[in-house]
């Protein structure tokens, strides 16, 4: 953690952290872990399961002692349930890290807010690590935000104003896209989106929202044309590009397609030496 006094520490936000979960037993208690790990003086943890019956129940309730509040109940879905988190978060900022994903370190919110201007933002984000079958990569957040092509963040690596969050809220009617849809709302009306230079999260691929990347894109492109009519061409010419690089990737042997992808990847590769811990 960054070295500040009692007086600073005492006059950082409270931030709320939201785990929604659904039978997610093999993964959930390194989320848990995580979150309670974080060594923050100002922290509101609040866990939503949908009702599991594998087991996760049972695990949320070893942490209760550590948990500000939890719930385990059916609903309607992922968005839903963070709709529920939010409405029951007090703190000032929020920031939802589902089962299974994790801080990447214990003094990512420490950083976060002990070295940034938060009071002039509405949106703090950052970079994030996605982990994919034995190899994790740094996607690093931009340091300006268009969204005419993407987050370029994920909402693991994100901490929102907690009023905005309720007032705007999730559109459950999303299935895989409402943080992107959000995220849109928040830029169309002017919100302050401002990028901490810090490795927030670690997430993992495989999820609910694993879609291929076509089908992400279209998505996307379908919610981004929902708020504006301009500039939809821009998630065209990526449409382009990975249909180009899908015929590519027909023509090359698989070896050196995947020896392509790592010499890309290279710079971007944490080794074992500059991983998270």
């Amino acid at each position: 953690m960054p070295s500040t006094n009692l007086n600073s520490m005492e006059r950082l936000p409270t931030v709320s952290v939201i785990t929604v979960v659904l039978n997610a037993v093999a993964v959930i208690e390194r989320t848990l872990q995580s979150v309670v790990s974080q060594d923050y003086p100002h922290l509101e943890y609040i866990v939503v399961d949908g009702g599991s019956t594998d087991g996760t129940e049972k695990l949320i309730g070893q942490y209760s002692h550590r948990i500000s509040r939890w719930v385990s109940e059916k609903d309607g879905g992922i968005y839903e349930a963070m709709n529920k988190g939010a409405a029951m978060a007090s703190g000032e900022w929020i920031l939802f890290m589902n089962g299974g994903d994790v801080f990447a370190k214990s003094d990512v919110i420490a950083r976060t807010f002990s070295g940034l201007a938060w009071k002039e933002a509405d949106v703090i984000y950052g970079d994030g690590v996605i982990c994919h079958e034995g190899y994790r990569i740094v996607e690093r957040a931009p340091d300006h935000i268009t969204l005419t092509d993407g987050n370029g963040f994920s909402h693991q690596s994100s901490f929102m104003r907690t009023e905005l969050q309720k007032q705007y809220g999730f559109d459950v009617t999303e299935r895989i896209a409402a943080d992107y849809d959000l995220f849109l709302r928040l830029y169309k009306d002017g919100k302050v989106f401002r990028r901490a230079d810090v490795v927030i999260s670690e997430f993992f691929t495989g999820g609910f929202s694993n879609l291929p990347p076509g089908q992400t894109i279209r998505l996307r492109h379908r919610v981004y044309t929902k708020h504006f009519s301009r500039a939809w061409w821009i998630l065209y010419l990526r449409l382009a590009r990975l249909a180009a690089k899908n015929a590519a990737r027909g023509l090359i042997p698989a070896a050196a397609w995947e020896r392509l992808k790592r010499l890309r990847d290279r710079n971007r590769f944490l080794s074992d030496d500059s991983r998270p811990s």
